[in-house]
């Protein structure tokens, strides 16, 4: 996938939630919020197995259940694509995705 079909994904992806829904959303996890301009970025979103160049749109790195169930409301509601990540290592790059969220543990 070239770089500007991951970039349109991605804004794409993001435009499905609003500023509001954003802050919404942070008030109710506890666990920490990474979004594409912020410094942790990059190293939140790559993977053990490199090769994958995948831009979800939002990350959640996970405190607990609680913040597990805020994620998948927040996917399900907002329509967008959900990968689950515990270390990162698929092999199939399934740990994260182009445009949506991605919810990580603590680990």
């Amino acid at each position: 996938m070239t770089d500007n079909r991951q970039d349109f994904l991605a804004k794409h992806q993001a435009n499905l939630l609003d500023e509001t829904a954003i802050r919404e959303f942070s008030s109710e996890v506890r666990g920490q919020l990474i979004r594409p301009q912020d410094s942790a970025y990059d190293e939140a979103r790559s993977v053990f197995y490199g090769g994958f160049d995948r831009r979800p749109a939002l990350i959640v790195r996970v405190e607990d259940a609680t913040d597990v169930s805020h994620v998948v409301t927040l996917a399900r509601e907002s329509g967008l694509e959900l990968a689950i990540r515990s270390g990162g290592h698929s092999v199939a790059g399934h740990s994260v995705s182009d445009g949506g969220s991605c919810s990580t543990s603590r680990g």
